[in-house]
């Protein structure tokens, strides 16, 4: 499976929260993947994310647009190098989270307004907008492993208690 190195760009704000990255149409021909598929990131550690097309001014570079969070969950920073390839990701059948601090939440509006759609994996961190902030939540077991998407046959569940520090260690 092909795989390119590119330099890790700011996202645009309105790309921000979305589990997506942005890449060249031709980078994205070169790793053979279309628009809403899923792709992995390889940092310090590894995030997925869905992937759309640049914009039109980024066409000719090789870069990959990413928002904190993802970059975060693939222990990067701007200007730092990634690998990224097609990731093959199956729906998961479970997923479930913890918050950062005590809150208690519908997992059922999590799953349809946060993470229908986005790839998970052990260990990452998922912004919620909460009242003009937001909550953070880390996903703490995925099923099948060690990554998957959402669905809307996935059952989500939201632990009560908040996520310990050795549960946001996310494995290689």
């Amino acid at each position: 499976m092909s795989e390119v190195v590119l330099k890790v760009a700011e996202a645009k704000l309105r790309d921000a929260g979305r589990s997506i990255v942005r890449i060249s149409t031709r980078i994205m021909k070169k790793l053979d993947i279309e628009p809403g598929d899923y792709v992995e990131i390889v940092g310090k550690k590894v995030a997925y994310a869905q992937v759309w097309p640049a914009y039109p001014e980024d066409e000719d570079k090789d870069i990959v647009r990413m928002d904190g969070a993802i970059r975060q969950n693939a222990g990067v920073g701007i200007g730092d190098a990634v690998k990224v390839k097609k990731a093959a990701l199956k729906p998961a059948q479970r997923v479930v989270l913890a918050p950062t601090e005590p809150v208690r939440v519908d997992p059922e509006y999590l799953k349809r307004q946060i993470l229908l759609g986005k790839p998970v994996v052990r260990g990452q961190a998922v912004d919620v907008p909460f009242y003009g902030g937001a909550i953070r939540f880390v996903v703490v077991q995925v099923q099948p492993g060690p990554a998957a998407y959402v669905s809307v046959d996935t059952d989500v569940t939201v632990r009560e208690e908040p996520v310990k520090e050795a549960e946001l260690t996310i494995p290689r």
